[in-house]
């Protein structure tokens, strides 16, 4: 893997490269074919800015989410774009939206990190309530949580989170298909590798109907990250349980 994110810096370069030879068609000639992507001057602009703000590791998840370079490419440039398009740098503790769902409880990060050294974002399931939602405000939110979930990823150990969904007094009154769909498409598009293990707390019966309609929005990859937990011991596999805000099984 280590190889091959050199062969993608090296072709970044080359698409830096092209943009810039291609203003000079003798020199695009001489240099010979330059690899297929949209060579918009905001494209340029955007490369030129915010590429450099992304690790190796960041060109490894994307690498291995996306199966090819050009695909990997592409994506990072998609996600550039939404990143500037969303704002998300801008978006801070100090947003109102921000802490109005801070406030509720509905989602919290954890201090403590997980057995393996994942950043935990605990959900409270009960606590949502999707008729009184405002789906924008809590994409924020949770763009909010996941990007600073990746600052406290210690890279040399583990670069992905941990989710724990507390399902315990479920009801369908908190079933937010939209969202867990917007939540999906998030991870797999932009946040593509970093999550590394969805644990289901206590999942109620009436769950096992959602579960089949959200099952069939994963891949098979992430599909196997999802682990329902209905017992202490078995949670303890993968996170102590001392460092939980409560018991989650009381």
């Amino acid at each position: 893997m280590a190889k091959i994110c050199q062969t993608f810096v090296s072709y970044i370069f080359a698409i830096f490269k092209c943009f810039t030879i291609r203003e000079n068609e003798s020199l695009a000639s001489e240099e010979g074919s330059c690899p297929t992507v949209s060579d918009s001057e905001e494209n340029k602009v955007l490369l030129e800015q915010k590429a450099k703000d992304l690790n190796d590791k960041a060109f490894a998840r994307f690498l291995r989410a996306f199966r090819s370079v050009d695909q990997a490419f592409n994506a990072i440039l998609r996600y550039l774009k939404w990143r500037k398009e969303f704002g998300v740098d801008s978006i801070t503790v100090e947003d109102s939206d921000i802490k109005t769902e801070l406030r509720s409880g509905k989602a919290v990060l954890l201090e403590e990190k997980d057995n393996a050294g994942r950043p935990i974002l605990l959900v409270t399931a009960k606590l949502h309530h999707a008729k009184d939602r405002n789906l924008q405000s809590l994409m924020k939110f949770i763009v909010y949580l996941l990007e600073t979930a990746g600052k406290q990823c210690d890279d040399d150990i583990c670069d992905n989170f941990c989710i724990v969904f507390d399902m315990k007094d479920f009801s369908m009154n908190s079933m937010d298909y939209q969202f867990v769909k917007n939540l999906i498409w998030l991870l797999s598009n932009y946040y593509p590798e970093r999550l590394g293990i969805w644990l289901i707390v206590n999942p109620p019966v009436l769950f096992s109907g959602c579960w089949v309609i959200i099952r069939s929005w994963l891949d098979e990859n992430t599909a196997k990250k999802v682990i329902f937990i209905t017992k202490p011991e078995q949670l303890a596999e993968y996170i102590r349980l001392e460092v939980l805000p409560r018991n989650l099984f009381l």
